[in-house]
Formats: C-alpha cells, sequence, structure tokens
C-alpha cells in the first residue's frame, strides 16, 4: 500500500533482520539486556529513514515535514519492540485543533493544510472528490511514493547505522554484565 509506514518488526527471537552476526549474539544475552540493545538499533535506523523521508519533501512542505517522524515502542500485545518510520507523529488535541480551526476560519484562506491528522491525503492521495449538497468539485490529490522511496534510497544506510549502534550498546551491556560478576 503507498504511504504505508516502514516496519522493522523485532521478532520473538530477538532477531534483528538484515544483522546475522548480531542476532546470534543477541541470542546468548539475557531478554533485558538484548531488548535494549536492539531499541537503540532500531531507534537509529528509525531517525535515519525519517529524515531521509523529510529531505525528499520539495516545495513548500514545511507541515508534511513536521508530520513525518519515527518512533520505537513496544508493542502490548505481542511484547515486542516496533518500529514505524513516515506518518506516525502525535496528533493535536481537541483545543489546538479548534484554535486552529477558528484561526484559520477567519483569515479567509480556502481548505484546511496538511497536518499531522490528514497526512494520509497527501501519502495515499485521494480520488476526485466534491461537496455533498452543491456536487461542485474540490479536486483530487495525487499519491507521492515518499515513504517507499525513502526506505529504498536508504536501507543499507539504516542498516549499517542500526549495526554500528547496536555493537556500541553490546560493548556496554557487556561491561554492565561483567561487572555484576
Amino acid at each position: 500500500m503507498p504511504g504505508a509506514p516502514v516496519k522493522f518488526r523485532a521478532k520473538p527471537t530477538r532477531l534483528l533482520s538484515g544483522l546475522p552476526e548480531i542476532d546470534r549474539i543477541l541470542a546468548e544475552l539475557p531478554l533485558a539486556p538484548a531488548n535494549r540493545i536492539a531499541r537503540k538499533g532500531l531507534s537509529v535506523a528509525v531517525r535515519l529513514l525519517a529524515r531521509r523521508m523529510r529531505a525528499m519533501v520539495t516545495g513548500g512542505g514545511r507541515d508534511i515535514k513536521k508530520a513525518l517522524k519515527g518512533y520505537v515502542k513496544k508493542d502490548k500485545k505481542s511484547k515486542l519492540f516496533v518500529a514505524k518510520a513516515g506518518a506516525v507523529g502525535k496528533q493535536p488535541n481537541d483545543k489546538q485543533e479548534a484554535a486552529a480551526g477558528a484561526k484559520h476560519a477567519k483569515s479567509g484562506k480556502r481548505g484546511v493544510g496538511i497536518t499531522g491528522r490528514n497526512i494520509h491525503w497527501w501519502l495515499m492521495g485521494t480520488r476526485r472528490r466534491e461537496h455533498d449538497n452543491t456536487k461542485k468539485n474540490t479536486g483530487r490529490m495525487p499519491a507521492h511514493s515518499l515513504v517507499k522511496s525513502a526506505a529504498a534510497a536508504g536501507l543499507s544506510e539504516a542498516l549499517a547505522e542500526m549495526e554500528a549502534k547496536c555493537r556500541e550498546a553490546l560493548a556496554i551491556e557487556l561491561a554492565k554484565l561483567g561487572a555484576k560478576k
């Protein structure tokens, strides 16, 4: 699906796809240090991919760039760390949205602009739309394959940075484990 966030999912066996040597080491470590190492590696990769996506936005896309982010969090159901990059930012609350709507209505401008709430319009595109009552055409929006192209362009770099960060975190965790013994 165009515009879907790129996902790197740590497997239940604590695997980071693309890093077989690190996978073997993580399998031998206790769960908590292995999770910390994996989370640090995933965070670096997600930040890099989100940065790539923002760099690919051209023109006056300040609001679009703001909405393109990434995060790593623990999935409540599967207890795995899930990393996502793309249109995954926090959404404004109702008070912020109402204030923005009131300000926008007074400005005399048309449209609502692209924000975190509707960035999927820009990423996935829309069909031709029209008003319900008047049937007046409101236009269509073409899809942008920003997420796929950023992931394809930056995947090898993201894996390299993820491996470097995992090795750095591994040294720290091994030192902690050695100090405890």
